[in-house]
């Protein structure tokens, strides 16, 4: 049987708190020196807002009743694999545990106990097997600064259905932001003041740059939305930003992101 938003929603929230409070209490320990924006950002608030973002790639699994193993490649804080445990899916999450200064390892070590498998891997440079049935790629790929040919090689390794998600550098307030004489890309004040490696967004797409990427699998949907601003809210939000919220409405690629979903053919 489907499982609505609401249901999804319900159970992701709670591991998500759940993982926001492992987090916050080790804080920050060090994860901004390798991107100094970190240090002001809101990582519950990312956490809540991305319940949309993890349902949309939670019904494509679910669209596939044979999916029985999924395979996150660079999953970060791990709300989204432990949810789909809790929903009966077996579970494995590719992360380069050397990253951010160790401040996530309290974190990684509740997914392993809760029953996600950890894979130590650099989904970027080491090539990587696997037999999932499923694997996805949520706003990983932009940040790495080099040729994204292993990591693409790997998502075709890693699984026979897929999911690819990544930030649309297309975005309407970046149009905007460009037109105003405003880079798109992050601050030159970001960088300068990060350590190296930089672990911030090197790359965001555009849809053509993520048409090349999969242009070797069997593309199925292609969908462009928003997950921290609504598509179409009320008329409040409406008022205060009215040109924004049309472009959103009528012409889809200018939202936030860009997510395909489909097969790979090995």
């Amino acid at each position: 049987m489907a499982v609505s938003f609401e249901q999804f929603a319900q159970v992701y929230e709670h591991e998500a708190a759940g993982i926001w409070w492992i987090f916050s209490r080790r804080g920050d320990k060090g994860m901004s020196e390798n991107c100094a924006d970190y240090k002001e950002y809101d990582w519950g608030e990312f956490l809540s807002a991305s319940t949309k973002r993890f349902y949309k790639a939670f019904q494509a699994i679910q669209a596939r009743p044979d999916v029985k193993t999924v395979c996150d490649m660079g999953g970060f804080l791990g709300a989204f694999p432990l949810t789909l445990k809790r929903f009966g899916y077996k579970v494995k999450m590719i992360e380069d545990m050397g990253l951010h200064n160790k401040s996530l390892h309290d974190v990684f070590d509740f997914l392993h106990k809760s029953g996600v498998t950890l894979y130590a891997g650099n989904v970027f440079e080491n090539k990587l097997d696997g037999d999932s049935d499923f694997v996805t790629a949520m706003s990983t790929a932009e940040h790495y600064a080099h040729s994204l040919k292993t990591f693409m090689q790997n998502f075709s390794a890693l699984g026979k259905y897929y999911y690819f998600e990544v930030p649309n550098i297309a975005y309407w307030p970046k149009r905007i932001a460009l037109l105003r004489g405003q880079s798109p890309l992050p601050s030159i004040q970001n960088i300068f003041n990060s350590k190296e490696p930089y672990t911030g967004h090197h790359h965001e797409m555009t849809y053509d740059e993520v048409m090349f990427l999969l242009r070797d699998t069997l593309i199925e949907n292609v969908a462009f939305f928003n997950y921290s601003v609504p598509d179409w809210p009320g008329v409040k939000e409406f008022i205060k930003n009215p040109i924004q919220l049309l472009a959103h409405k009528f012409y889809p690629n200018t939202r936030e992101l860009i997510a395909v979903t489909g097969r790979h053919l090995k």
